[in-house]
């Protein structure tokens, strides 16, 4: 569960109804699946798929829409955010460094997806990061040591894409890490002993890459 902080919505009531119609703008080939969008009689809050708090939107999640767009840039603006799910929409193209303006961002879902390019640099920024799912995509680059900032992170999911270069020591610091998995990359080199640090992990998936060693040496 994740709790929706209502002390920090009122400042951007007002911009997120208009941001709301920015995004039914961007996504009006999908008009067949957000029918309710395009009711004049429907409250952009009371639509399907949005959850807001004193008219500020918290919760986005259109997974499984499918809408074959790219990363709808407009979602960057709503910045009292608290989850988004993105998964299985067939969105295609790059994950926008913008994506560092959803400060409150808790939970993150972009998973099976067709998205490509590197994981912005802007996400390590968001500290407030509990779950974070890519896998699934085409995402490419490395994993930064800048990682050591998601210090809540709970949940990291990076499998099946063909991000590379080596582990960064970073995320042994990572001290509410309980899910890992970034199985079938293109990572090398050894794992970094300091995994072993990682005293709430029960899951964990290297599997199909070029790693060595182990974080249970011995």
């Amino acid at each position: 569960m994740f709790i929706l902080f209502a002390c920090f919505v009122t400042a951007f009531a007002g911009s997120d109804i208009k941001n709301l119609y920015a995004l039914k703008d961007e996504l009006v080939e999908s008009k067949q699946f957000l029918w309710d969008w395009f009711d004049t009689e429907t409250p952009p809050c009371m639509w399907s798929h949005i959850t807001c708090v004193d008219n500020a939107v918290a919760a986005i999640d259109l997974s499984y829409m499918p809408l074959h767009v790219p990363f709808p840039l407009c979602i960057t603006a709503f910045q009292s955010l608290v989850r988004l799910n993105l998964s299985r929409c067939d969105l295609f193209g790059e994950i926008p460094e913008a994506l560092g303006n959803l400060t409150h961002l808790q939970y993150l879902d972009l998973s099976s997806n067709q998205l490509t390019g590197i994981v912005p640099y802007a996400l390590y920024d968001l500290k407030m990061l509990k779950e974070i799912l890519l896998d699934r995509n085409s995402l490419s680059g490395q994993l930064i040591p800048a990682i050591a900032k998601l210090q809540q992170l709970a949940k990291l999911t990076i499998s099946k894409n063909n991000i590379s270069g080596q582990l960064p020591q970073e995320m042994g610091s990572l001290k509410d890490l309980e899910v890992l998995d970034f199985h079938q990359n293109c990572f090398n080199g050894s794992i970094p002993e300091a995994l072993g640090n990682l005293s709430q992990l029960f899951y964990l998936d290297a599997s199909k890459n070029q790693l060595t060693g182990s974080i249970f040496p011995g």
